[in-house]
Parts: C-alpha cells; sequence; structure tokens
C-alpha cells in the first residue's frame, strides 16, 4: 500500500496495513452524493469482497433502504447467499445494528441505542421544528431512533439543496437548545438531510459494536473505515475521528486531528467519492483471502 497515505496517523501509532474487516459509509464513500448507484468497478470489488470479508454498512438511512442499496453489489456476487453472510448494517448514524442472518434469510438486529423521552419527547421537538422551519423541508421523520429532517423527497443534491441543509441544520441546533437535556443530543448533516440523535448513537458505536460482535479487541484498528464527512457537524465525525478502527476519508478531512487519512493516487493526488473507495480496496490487503 501507498505509504503516502500514513502521513497523518498518529505520532508514535502505525496504521493497518492489512484488514480483517470493513465498514464503509454509502452517500459520497460508495455513491456520488445525490446518486444512486454504485459505480459497477466498485460493486464489483465490494461483491468480490463480501464472498470473504465481514463488511458493514454505516448510513443515516433505515434498513429497507440498505437493503436495496445492497442488491446492486449482489448483482455481482458469485454465490449471493455467502456474499449475504458477511454483511452487517448500521443504521440511523450508528443507533441501529444488524447482520444477516442466514437461518432467518434477513437481517436480524443485534443492538439498538435508544433515544431516551424521558430528557426530550421527540413529538415536542418535532412540533417546535415545524413551527421553526416551516416550509424549508419536505418532512420530519420519525426513525427508530433519530429524527430525520428530509430536505428532498428523492436524492437529489445541488448547491441549492446544500445550502438549504445548511440553514435547516443552523435552525435545528438553535431549536434544539430550548430544551433541557439538549447537550445529550446532536444535530449532524449529510449533504441532503438533517439528522439529530443521542450523541451516545452515533457511527462511531457502530464501529464498536461491529468489532465486539467479531470477537476484535478495542480500539480495533485492523477494521478499515471509509467515509467522506470528517467535520464537525458532518454526518461522518464520529466515524472517522479515529476512536475505533482505522479511518480513511474519500472526501472531508479534519484539519485539527491526524484523523482520518486521506486517500491519495499514485502521484500523491487526493481522491474522493467511490474513486477513492475502489483504489484504497485495490491497495489494501485483507488476509483472510
Amino acid at each position: 500500500m501507498n505509504l503516502r497515505t500514513y502521513n497523518r496517523a498518529t505520532a508514535g501509532e502505525t496504521p493497518a496495513t492489512t484488514f480483517t474487516a470493513a465498514m464503509f459509509d454509502i452517500d459520497g464513500t460508495l455513491t456520488e452524493i445525490g446518486k444512486k448507484g454504485i459505480p459497477e468497478p466498485l460493486a464489483k470489488k465490494l461483491a468480490e469482497l463480501s464472498m470473504r470479508v465481514p463488511l458493514s454498512f454505516a448510513t443515516g438511512r433505515s434498513l429497507p433502504q440498505i437493503k436495496e442499496k445492497l442488491e446492486e453489489i449482489l448483482a455481482f456476487a458469485s454465490d449471493p447467499e455467502k456474499a449475504r453472510k458477511n454483511w452487517h448494517s448500521i443504521c440511523e448514524n450508528g443507533a441501529l445494528g444488524y447482520f444477516y442472518n442466514p437461518g432467518k434469510g434477513d437481517f436480524e438486529q443485534y443492538y439498538h441505542i435508544k433515544w431516551d423521552e424521558t430528557v426530550i419527547s421527540r413529538e415536542k421537538l418535532k412540533k417546535r421544528l415545524e413551527e421553526e422551519l416551516k416550509d424549508l423541508y419536505d418532512a420530519i421523520l420519525l426513525r427508530k431512533t433519530q429524527l430525520l429532517i428530509r430536505v428532498t423527497e428523492g436524492e437529489d443534491f445541488s448547491k441549492e439543496i446544500l445550502k438549504k441543509v445548511q440553514k435547516i441544520a443552523k435552525i435545528t441546533k438553535k431549536t434544539l437548545k430550548e430544551f433541557p437535556g439538549h447537550e445529550q443530543f446532536e444535530v449532524l448533516d449529510s449533504g441532503i438531510a438533517v439528522h439529530i440523535s443521542p450523541k451516545n448513537a452515533n457511527k462511531d458505536q457502530g464501529i464498536k459494536h461491529f468489532a465486539q460482535r467479531l470477537g476484535i479487541e478495542l480500539p480495533a484498528r485492523e477494521i478499515l473505515v471509509v467515509g467522506d464527512q470528517a467535520g464537525e457537524g458532518r454526518n461522518d465525525v464520529a466515524l472517522l475521528r479515529g476512536e475505533y478502527g482505522t479511518p480513511y476519508s474519500a472526501g472531508e478531512l479534519d484539519p485539527d486531528s491526524n484523523w482520518p487519512l486521506p486517500i491519495l493516487d499514485d502521484d500523491g493526488g487526493k481522491l474522493k467519492g467511490p474513486e477513492a473507495t475502489l483504489a484504497l480496496l485495490q491497495k489494501t490487503e485483507f488476509p483472510l483471502a
């Protein structure tokens, strides 16, 4: 692997060069932001890895949306059922974890971090947000753990949508502070939606629970982690902060942290999006092969 990808590593700590498992964000990492499809070369690589390596997909989405997305990978798997056996999914920004149970032929929940309604009622918060946001949003949805403010009906992305998401996130943060106990919750934006979640139900918990399920000792550096939104207030900030796993960014870097590591081409240029994820996987060793 290109050692130049390690130039942000924590002092005194050498990042893993081989991995026994991997976790991926979806939007902006496996797909271009605002586009539905996983590029075929990357889908093929993920299908090949699925046959031999435990994989987890971490997202702000709900399970039905994930299952639909993963069908794009299965289309290239030589043995779809064998590929599914290695699959895990972290939904709602880290609040819910699932694994594929071949006995049931479906995903089964293995952890759930709940929203504490005794601190803040989601229904009351939703009502206040509806009052404050007026016609800025498409819908405010009560998921199993989080509140999701959907900005657009589809997965479209544009500078106008991004500006609207950022405006909604700003108003939402201000509104949340009206409620006692607000410090136990956080507002994150994914570029196409705004998520309100308990702080203890973020994507870093997904890495932690995934590692525990696999019997990997924390901090689980042997789990490759790939996301794209490392900035404060962004959807992958906890996933990529480096507390667990070995995180790489297919997008933003955190200027105040040694993590996540960049993904570079052979000339030292920074790669982004699905192209970056594929390039990283092509250079990464998984000893279970």
